[in-house]
């Protein structure tokens, strides 16, 4: 990381740009002193810099920013992508991700998958979920055919099916 430093700089001293997009430096004539910076940015190697946001000097001189991390406020922090959340130092999907579904360390329980950030029972194949309890509804009496529709007594389930 340290070459791409140097070479970033050189890049930069050569030609005047920076080859981050959004990262602002002023370079310091040799031998003046860091009360060239402009207010608010730290003299580092010749050049000034916003220690607070800049990824090669986040904090302090040469403090890198590890890939996927932003530099805000003086420390590197984690940079999730559209749609996904930091969770303890990883990007995940609350919508979708059983530890943390629907927020950080929500953990759905055992034999629940997380569907649009809401722990929801999974039932095997075969089966239903019928008030979160996975059914047969072609022979349980109490869901005969259909979630709540009871068998009557001392009669065969025939299920009856209805359009949820």
């Amino acid at each position: 990381m340290k070459i791409f430093q140097i070479l970033s700089f050189l890049i930069f001293i050569s030609t005047g740009f920076s080859v981050f997009a959004d990262t602002k430096v002023v370079v310091i004539p040799m031998g003046s002193g860091a009360e060239q910076c402009p207010e608010g940015q730290t003299e580092c190697s010749f050049a000034c810099y916003d220690l607070k946001s800049d990824e090669l000097h986040c904090g302090g001189c040469g403090v890198v920013c590890p890939v996927g991390y932003r530099c805000n406020s003086g420390t590197c922090q984690l940079s999730c992508q559209s749609g996904l959340t930091n969770c303890g130092g990883m990007c995940v999907n609350v919508s979708a991700d059983e530890a943390h579904c629907g927020g950080c360390s929500v953990v759905c329980p055992v034999g629940y998958r997380c569907n649009n950030s809401v722990c929801q029972l999974s039932c095997q194949s075969g089966m239903t979920n019928c008030n979160n309890k996975c059914v047969d509804i072609l022979t349980d009496e109490s869901h005969c055919g259909a979630c709540g529709h009871f068998a009557e007594q001392d009669k065969v389930v025939t299920p009856v099916f209805v359009d949820n």
